[in-house]
């Protein structure tokens, strides 16, 4: 015999799905197109900053971009103690505007820019495109580090060639930028998988 109530269909918990927009960050319910897209942005004393791919999705373009940072003897104690605050083990203070920022310059003159809270806009659709930094993850040992790093582009862009601009005070990588051609990107979409699940499990 259980020690506990049993629930009744009342008592259920309310389990409803909170949606997050599209602006803020890619639809869970899709596979995108991974689009190789390598190419070495920009190096700094023992850190450099890579484009690795693409992953396109029906509304938008995640961008994702790689750091490799190596603490060799060469460094200064000053610097091997910068790179290690990337690690998030070191003890720099958190400067936003040291953080990776990254924006585009699209063939139709608009522009867009990740600085900025996503938050602010949870309950209002940007008017225009939305850049967002959603992360990644990291590892290494005591002689290298290698992170993942996304911006999230929303909507899909105007394809043709775009200006991705980039600058990443803590890692010393100052600001540059690339020509990309998004028409690959954008056509790219047409291949997004939607993710369909029954709604009751088989008996």
């Amino acid at each position: 015999m259980s020690f506990f109530t049993a629930l009744t269909d009342r008592d259920e918990p309310d389990h409803e799905e909170t949606r997050v927009p599209a602006w803020i960050q890619p639809s869970p319910d899709e596979i995108p197109v991974a689009v190789p897209l390598v190419r070495e942005l920009a190096s700094a004393p023992g850190a450099a900053l890579f484009l690795q791919r693409a992953d396109v999705y029906s509304d938008g373009i995640v961008f994702v971009l790689r750091l490799d940072v190596r603490f060799s003897s060469a460094l200064s104690p000053e610097q091997r103690d910068q790179l290690r605050g990337l690690t998030g083990f070191g003890h720099q203070p958190a400067d936003i505007g040291q953080e990776l920022r990254v924006g585009f310059a699209f063939a139709d003159d608009s522009r867009v820019d990740s600085l900025g809270d996503p938050e602010a806009n949870w309950d209002r659709e940007p008017e225009g495109a939305s850049l967002t930094m959603l992360g990644g993850g990291g590892g290494g040992d005591d002689h290298r580090w290698t992170a993942e790093l996304q911006a999230w582009l929303w909507p899909l862009p105007p394809a043709g060639p775009a200006d991705l601009h980039f600058v990443y005070g803590r890692a010393g990588i100052r600001e540059g930028s690339v020509e990309i051609d998004l028409g690959a990107l954008v056509a790219a979409a047409e291949g997004v998988a939607r993710v369909r699940l029954p709604d009751t499990p088989s008996a």
